[in-house]
């Protein structure tokens, strides 16, 4: 059953800030770490580096028998599910060299990529830096130079965005574990992209549609919030491959796992404000006053009523 959003077109934007402080996780792939910033392995960024400028030409007909004989070779040798198959267009040049799970496969060590130098060469590629930066916690004030730092130079569909968010009051953090707040990040991210007319093959559609493993459209908020050790299965009650993660158990945090690396950083700047933004919408259309509550209590005993008592919940 689909779940409805918050109409929060009146106040998106201008609602008061209650996001505390901010982290962001960038995934790609830099010619240099950024100083001061810690890279760290991450299995789902798949990035093949960019060819030597200095490399000399390509005979790229050539190239495909040479590869098509080598990887038919291969698969001779290797267990089915080692087995690869040549995509003719990208073949010539290094790349698409992967197993059944889209990862090079290994030869004593070394990835295919190597197995083929051996035999038939291969143009050098660039060396670059492939993970995720995970950032520091930041003042909503410091995104934006932080972002500009620490911005991949290389990113693809493989690589996501995430934003942290953290708050002062928990009656701020629990006014967001509901459906609602999920759906209605989803649904104004979706007219963000259209604003910012995103082409139709951009990642972050299938992203939104909850065609991304990572970032699935399903809601375990409370079981989310009690785990405090990050677990990578990918399926269950209570897995964090959910669009918005409630890691409270963990970081002190929710975060949203929507966005995907974007080949701007300006862009993805902005991208990350519609996220803030929509979040402290959220929190002000959720913030009504409980119903008042009046109670009258009578001393059985000294046969003495007390004063009447007003309770705003």
């Amino acid at each position: 059953m689909s779940v409805e959003h918050f109409n929060v077109d009146k106040i998106l934007g201008t609602a008061k800030n209650r996001v505390h402080r901010v982290g962001i996780e960038l995934e790609g792939g830099w010619k240099k770490v950024p100083e001061g910033e810690e890279l760290v392995r991450d299995g789902s960024v798949r990035i093949d580096a960019p060819l030597d400028p200095n490399s000399p030409p390509i005979d790229v007909n050539e190239r495909i028998r040479l590869v098509t004989a080598v990887v038919q070779n291969w698969n001779r040798q290797v267990q089915s599910h080692q087995r690869l198959e040549v995509n003719a267009e990208i073949a010539p040049y290094g790349a698409g060299f992967y197993d059944y799970r889209g990862r090079p496969v290994n030869v004593g060590g070394t990835s295919f990529e190597a197995y083929l130098h051996g035999n038939i060469g291969l143009p050098s590629r660039t060396k670059i830096h492939i993970g995720e930066i995970p950032g520091k916690v930041l003042e909503l004030k410091e995104v934006d130079s932080w972002m500009k730092k620490c911005y991949p130079e290389h990113v693809n569909d493989t690589c996501g965005l995430h934003v942290h968010m953290s708050f002062t009051k928990s009656l701020h953090y629990g006014r967001l574990m509901v459906p609602e707040y999920q759906a209605t990040i989803i649904t104004y991210l979706g007219k963000w992209a259209m604003n910012e007319s995103l082409p139709k093959d951009h990642p972050l559609w299938n992203r939104l549609s909850g065609k991304n493993e990572f970032c699935k459209q399903e809601f375990f908020a409370d079981v989310q919030a009690r785990k405090t050790s990050k677990i990578y299965d990918h399926h269950g009650n209570g897995n964090r491959y959910t669009a918005i993660n409630y890691c409270h158990g963990q970081h002190g945090t929710l975060e949203c796992r929507v966005l995907p690396m974007f080949e701007k950083v300006d862009q993805a700047i902005r991208a990350v404000h519609q996220v803030i933004d929509v979040t402290n919408a959220c929190l002000k259309f959720q913030a009504r006053r409980e119903e008042r509550v009046s109670a009258k209590l009578v001393d059985s005993i000294n046969e003495v009523e007390r004063h009447p008592r007003v309770e705003y919940v």
